[in-house]
């Protein structure tokens, strides 16, 4: 172990790794390069800055089997930035909102991406 490790350090590696497992778990074959079998997940992004862009961008060249069904974000220029990259990508626009609960309120939604500053991830 390196004497840098901290509580922090160990909370953030342990969540990511988490998270990792449960959607593989979830979610299986859904971003598999080539899996032509794999069913639509709808998901929504929460935090539509620079990260969920690059996020965004991803999924969109690799054409995910996905759809995305809602953009949140408390600043409308934000969700607004991130609807333009994605205009090709799926024909039915997402819905938006500024409040994160309109977003798990919503029973179709299978799984969310949340890319929010530092701040806020509390």
């Amino acid at each position: 172990m390196t004497a840098d490790l901290n509580r922090r350090h160990f909370l953030q590696t342990a969540s990511q790794t988490a998270a990792t497992l449960a959607a593989a778990q979830t979610l299986p074959g859904v971003f598999a390069a080539e899996s032509s079998q794999a069913e639509t997940v709808n998901i929504a992004l929460i935090g539509c800055g620079g990260i969920m862009t690059h996020h965004l961008k991803g999924l969109v060249s690799r054409r995910e089997a996905v759809s995305i069904s809602w953009l949140c974000d408390v600043d409308p220029a934000q969700i607004d930035r991130i609807a333009e990259n994605m205009q090709d990508f799926q024909p039915k626009a997402p819905k938006r909102t500024s409040k994160f609960e309109d977003v798990l309120a919503d029973p179709n939604v299978d799984a969310v991406i949340v890319a929010t500053p530092h701040h806020w991830h509390a």
